[in-house]
């Protein structure tokens, strides 16, 4: 029998996609290949469009569609039972797909040769201090007071690709306890990313005012560095900030971003800010069963929620609309473990809230 990480470790998104008919999309580039799916012969309508990260590395390797999916390949199966011929359904399905591909009764394609993306170097940019005149935008667009920029000025830099011509708004990802920068969270007037190469999975960007880390009590996690700011701006007043840590895990959350912090900062107590969203929802659960150290697997596709908690016997699939992770913790028990906190509805993130006080 097969597990999810065996599938993970040995087959490649790609050979699955090629076997499901996505073509190489020409010019799209090896470090980040593009494939496309066709509606018909000619190749003049596109049914869907997937964008391949890490090639080179089955284990790690993750997908994204134009479609706004995105997952590993044991999601990519998962969207697309459909399209396989198999006589099972839901997991069964994907193990009964995948094991297939492990037996080789399944023919696979020669992978494209691509091109493995170079780790972050910090000597591949020029980059200083950011000044106030730097973050303007973050004062006239996203509604941020100079008196917040203030205080996080000693956290931020701006930074430029030497290949560049432009400098962007660059907040240094740390592993904590450790001084050396392993990537940038990059904001400007109209753009958003990361720095190529850079280390997303096992750091973060951590804001801590207070150099005796046995005083820290509480963690603040936010899934961006403005959502972040934005929440100490309106709290300010019942924050403290000498006992608080605030981190932004840059758009998605990982095992060991939520480890690191919480074996760095071990007197804090934790609080999930992610987006009051469905993924935000999702990070929430995600990250208090990273915290006990057991396996979580949980993702949305197609207006239902899977969560998967084998260490307690947890295997549901819940709608979509309407799920919380506020009522997941009481249900299961974990409000002593970790504390929730969302921006009000309507909205999504806590600058959305910012913007319009």
């Amino acid at each position: 029998m097969y597990t999810f990480e065996d599938y993970k470790n040995r087959i490649s998104i790609i050979q699955v996609a090629q076997d499901l008919g996505y073509i190489l999309k020409p010019k799209s580039g090896k470090i980040k290949p593009e494939f496309v799916l066709y509606a018909n012969p000619e190749q003049s309508i596109k049914e869907d469009e997937i964008v391949i990260c890490n090639p080179l590395n089955n284990a790690s390797q993750t997908y994204f569609s134009r479609k706004g999916e995105k997952g590993n390949l044991i999601h990519f199966v998962y969207n697309r039972i459909q399209m396989f011929t198999c006589s099972s359904s839901g997991w069964n399905a994907v193990n009964e797909i995948l094991s297939k591909y492990m037996d080789g009764t399944i023919v696979t394609h020669t992978t494209p040769t691509f091109t493995e993306q170079q780790a972050f170097n910090l000597a591949d940019y020029d980059y200083r201090l950011a000044t106030l005149k730097d973050l303007a935008f973050l004062n006239f667009k996203r509604n941020i007071s100079r008196e917040t920029l203030n205080l996080f000025l000693p956290f931020i830099f701006i930074a430029r690709d030497k290949k560049a011509s432009y400098f962007n708004t660059a907040f240094p990802y740390r592993i904590p306890g450790k001084d050396k920068i392993v990537g940038f969270e990059l904001r400007n007037s109209n753009y958003k990313g990361f720095s190529k190469g850079g280390d997303k999975s096992n750091a973060v960007w951590h804001v801590c005012f207070n150099n005796d880390i046995t005083k820290i009590t509480k963690v603040f996690f936010f899934e961006s560095a403005i959502d972040l700011m934005s929440f100490v701006q309106i709290y300010r007043d019942s924050l403290d900030l000498n006992s608080s840590v605030f981190i932004s895990t840059g758009g998605n959350v990982t095992r060991k971003q939520i480890v690191n912090v919480m074996k760095f900062y071990s007197n804090a107590f934790p609080f999930f800010c992610f987006d009051n969203d469905v993924q935000g929802n999702i990070f929430d659960l995600m990250a208090a069963y990273f915290i006990l150290e057991k396996e979580c697997k949980a993702f949305n596709s197609k207006g239902t929620i899977t969560i998967q908690i084998e260490a307690e016997g947890i295997n549901l699939s819940l709608p979509a609309e309407g799920f919380s992770s506020e009522v997941f913790f009481y249900e299961h028990q974990l409000n002593n473990n970790a504390g929730i906190i969302k921006s009000p509805a309507p909205y999504k993130d806590f600058n959305a809230v910012l913007q319009h006080i």
